[in-house]
């Protein structure tokens, strides 16, 4: 998983640090408490080089923007069988909360 990893953090298509603003993937919005709700040292622990350096220089300051996801990303015949209906069922929302 590392590799893997350490390529999608690198991806600046899909995560970038802009001054104090980390901007990543919905994914670490939607999966949140896969990543104890703090993306950041997630970031920290698998980024290389100057993005490393830089979150590690602006610990404290960073802010987190959630970048829209491209959902081609997962094929069309995905996109075709997947509704919001579909993303509920697998997933119930507790409406007293």
């Amino acid at each position: 998983m590392d590799a893997g990893t350490v390529a999608f953090i690198s991806n600046e298509q899909e995560n970038r640090l802009e001054g104090t603003i980390l901007y990543v993937s919905s994914i670490f919005k939607w999966f949140k408490e896969d990543f104890q709700n703090n993306p950041i040292d997630f970031f920290e622990k698998y980024a290389q080089g100057d993005l490393k350096n830089e979150l590690i220089s602006q610990k404290g300051r960073i802010k987190i923007k959630y970048l829209s996801y491209d959902w081609s990303l997962n094929g069309k015949e995905f996109a075709r069988n997947f509704s919001i209906d579909t993303m509920l069922e697998s997933n119930p929302v507790n409406s007293n909360t």
